[in-house]
């Protein structure tokens, strides 16, 4: 998916792992999406929409657990503090490169793992695409831990709701180890559940 879609896909998840409604999730979105035409620019165009939107959901009661993969770090400033940051974050992001069209065409085997409680990069989206790959003969495999974040290790989860991690998933490294090795898998790595291409590429 874009840069862009990752942030709202992250909005999304976060905002309902706090317990937030389907009618607060929209509301946060749509704040997210005016921060996303801010960056995307260049820090250059957008802000009267994000400023309005800010100001009007400011004291909503989900707003403060707003975050995403970089809306939170808009959020506290100005037009004129993010003006003048602008420099400092103009890395040159290609905020809506589309990769499905590269990956369709793409013949080289390749093994996607994916944690289903990432934050950084929530992976129901980017699981369900992968899938259609493979259901269309791409030679992917795709690997899903459970319970698995960022980086595919475990955690537990305080008072507080910060995460605090246990160990790897089990399996990980033998999997990365196999396939840089054969292009294949075995059956079982841990708790993974795993999919793959059946019928070759004609």
């Amino acid at each position: 998916m874009t840069v862009l879609e990752e942030d709202q896909e992250e909005v999304g998840l976060e905002m309902r792992e706090k317990g937030h409604s389907p009618a607060e999730i929209a509301d946060a979105l749509k704040v997210a999406r005016a921060a996303e035409t801010v960056i995307a620019s260049g820090f250059t165009k957008g802000f009267a929409q994000f400023d309005a939107l800010r100001a009007k959901y400011r004291t909503a009661t989900w707003y403060k657990d707003l975050h995403g993969d970089f809306t939170y770090f808009l959020l506290p400033y100005s037009e004129a503090q993010l003006r003048a940051m602008a420099p400092k974050f103009r890395w040159g992001t290609p905020f809506h490169y589309e990769p499905m069209p590269t990956l369709r065409a793409d013949t080289t085997p390749q093994l996607w793992i994916l944690g289903s409680e990432d934050y950084e990069a929530p992976s129901a989206e980017t699981s369900r695409r992968i899938k259609s790959l493979i259901a269309d003969g791409r030679p992917f495999t795709l690997a899903l831990y459970p319970g698995a974040e960022h980086g595919m290790t475990l955690f537990k989860t305080k008072p507080d709701g910060e995460r605090v991690d246990t160990r790897y998933a089990p399996g990980y490294f033998d999997m990365i180890r196999d396939f840089a090795r054969n292009d294949r898998l075995q059956e079982h790595y841990g708790n993974a559940q795993i999919a793959r291409t059946i019928a070759p590429i004609h």
